[in-house]
């Protein structure tokens, strides 16, 4: 987990109450609904004043579902050609293709957002890889993956970038406010996971999580939810 030191963040007053938001949440007996929502609404007016996340991990999920949609229409070999031209994947393993997947879709890691969308990728490879032994049984998965299971992997991989956002920005000032800072994140991750399952739930019912409008969808759920969350 990285710290809120590693970053240069323009300061706002809006940034000042989102860390003093955070600060009275990390106080026995405050983390309850009220003063999470408190935090999540300061936060997201907060990054209105400097953009620190939701490009890279729109990126990197929407080039998953991408990936998954051409599986679906071109088959697994053409997908995997358009993919790498270029690269030899005929002996790879399955820890190896993960990888090169992980470097095709979260090409940088120059930042934060970067950085927090890389480690929620890779938490999502080892989520998925749970279930396979091989390459052949990844391509299987994908090839087969339903709406239901896919719109499951966008929440799992989004709930884990959120949280990995908030623990580069905040882990080490709540050390430094004597606060158990995995105690207060664990907390917010349970409010989190409603915002982001209740994003997900209100899919419009006329497109297809693999169509075009479900690729927007899956893109934009970072500018969904800090709507929700400016007016908490």
């Amino acid at each position: 987990m990285g710290t809120s030191q590693s970053y240069s963040i323009k300061p706002s007053p809006n940034w000042t109450k989102a860390k003093r938001a955070i600060t009275h949440l990390a106080k026995p007996g405050n983390m309850n609904q009220a003063n999470v929502e408190n935090f999540l609404g300061s936060f997201s007016r907060a990054v209105s004043d400097n953009n620190v996340f939701g490009r890279a991990g729109g990126t990197a999920i929407g080039n998953f579902l991408q990936f998954i949609t051409d599986i679906k229409d071109k088959g697994w070999e053409l997908a995997i050609q358009e993919l790498a031209p270029q690269q030899e994947i005929r002996n790879l393993t399955l820890i190896e293709f993960l990888e090169l997947l992980l470097e095709l879709f979260c090409k940088n890691d120059s930042d934060m957002d970067d950085q927090a969308a890389n480690i929620a990728f890779q938490e999502l490879e080892g989520y998925i890889m749970t279930q396979l032994e091989s390459v052949e049984d990844l391509s299987g998965l994908l090839a087969n993956a339903t709406e239901e299971q896919m719109l499951e992997w966008v929440g799992y991989f989004y709930i884990n970038y959120i949280m990995q956002i908030f623990g580069e920005l905040y882990y080490t000032h709540l050390e430094e406010k004597e606060s158990v800072p995995e105690d207060v994140l664990n907390g917010i991750r349970d409010y989190v996971e409603t915002s982001v399952n209740e994003v997900l739930l209100n899919k419009p019912d006329d497109f297809n999580i693999f169509s075009d409008q479900g690729k927007n969808f899956v893109k934009g759920i970072i500018d969904e939810l800090k709507d929700i969350w400016e007016q908490l």
